[in-house]
């Protein structure tokens, strides 16, 4: 199969497929793919993370899981909350100097009544 009918049939083969697969005499050499920028999730990280962020104000987060049936403590995982706070920018940052975290389950009857609360504070 030559690298015209790859491309009609596979039109997002990468390169290595096609030199796998095209006959040996219609395969023309293929550009190199351009690797992709690296995104950083925060503007945060500067030295990959050997400086901390000078000490601000504290704040105290509370996130209480409201559920029919309760949790393992070690289940209920309060990161996605504490990460989605600070790239909101309503945290400075999430290491132990800037909060103080408590994580609470509440036992509720029905379905409708679940959820999650998450309480931020300034101390």
């Amino acid at each position: 199969m030559t690298r015209a009918e790859l491309l009609a049939r596979y039109p997002n083969a990468s390169a290595a497929f096609i030199r796998r697969n095209a006959d040996p005499e219609t395969v023309a050499p293929l550009p190199h793919p351009v690797p992709k920028p690296v995104v950083r999730k925060s503007a945060q990280i500067k030295n990959e993370g050997k400086e901390r962020s000078p000490v601000g104000p504290r704040f105290r987060v509370t996130i209480t899981s409201y559920r029919c049936r309760l949790l393992d403590a070690d289940n209920l995982c309060p990161k996605f909350f504490i990460d989605a706070l600070r790239y909101k920018g309503l945290i400075p940052d999430d290491s132990p100097d800037h909060i103080i975290l408590e994580v609470r389950q509440q036992k509720v009857d029905s379905k409708p009544q679940e959820g999650t609360l998450v309480e931020i504070w300034h101390v």
